[in-house]
């Protein structure tokens, strides 16, 4: 059933009188042989007849209306329970990987020499690279390239915990180049 927008209680019987009405009034005069104020009269019956089963409609709406609003405020309710009852197993998880150190390449320790020779072996062994035609070619070989360097960098690079008071740029050449 569609939505009903207009509340019907609101409404008000028209002036069947006014000169709009005149082509109803008058048909209805000379279908029942009656007069005028009498057509008036049966237009008014036939509208607060419509406007009665508008009314109707319009309860049952609003009933209906309230009746979902109820069940699904029970469902939040039931739900919101639930989650205070049963920890959620995302937050559990959550928590449990912020209390893990957090392990990320130290690429400041790297052999860059070592790791320049084997990304050169693996590249080679991809598919020689050709004109690149169009967009999906060109998105498979970008995959393709960063799925072996990242390969080469798990790999040979090797992992550590960064203390949140060190400096991420320093790195040994650094180190001895300030000593000289």
């Amino acid at each position: 059933m569609p939505q009903i927008t207009v509340n019907p209680n609101l409404a008000e019987a028209p002036d069947f009188t006014l000169d709009i009405y005149a082509i109803a009034r008058d048909a209805i005069v000379a279908y029942h042989n009656i007069t005028a104020e009498a057509a008036v009269k049966h237009l008014k019956a036939a509208w607060t007849t419509d406007n009665d089963a508008r009314k109707l409609a319009w309860e049952q709406q609003e009933l209906a209306d309230r009746e979902e609003l109820a069940q699904r405020e029970q469902e939040d309710k039931d739900q919101h329970r639930n989650e205070e009852l049963r920890p959620n197993e995302q937050n559990k998880t959550r928590e449990l990987e912020k209390k893990k150190p957090k392990l990320l390449p130290n690429f400041r320790t790297a052999d860059w020499d070592n790791f320049h020779d084997k990304l050169s072996l693996k590249l080679n062994e991809m598919a020689p690279l050709e004109e690149i035609p169009d967009k999906d070619t060109f998105t498979k070989t970008a995959r393709g390239l960063t799925k072996t360097m990242q390969a080469t960098i798990d790999e040979h690079i090797k992992l550590n915990k960064p203390c949140p008071h060190s400096k991420q740029w320093w790195n040994s050449d650094l180190g001895l180049k300030k000593r000289r």
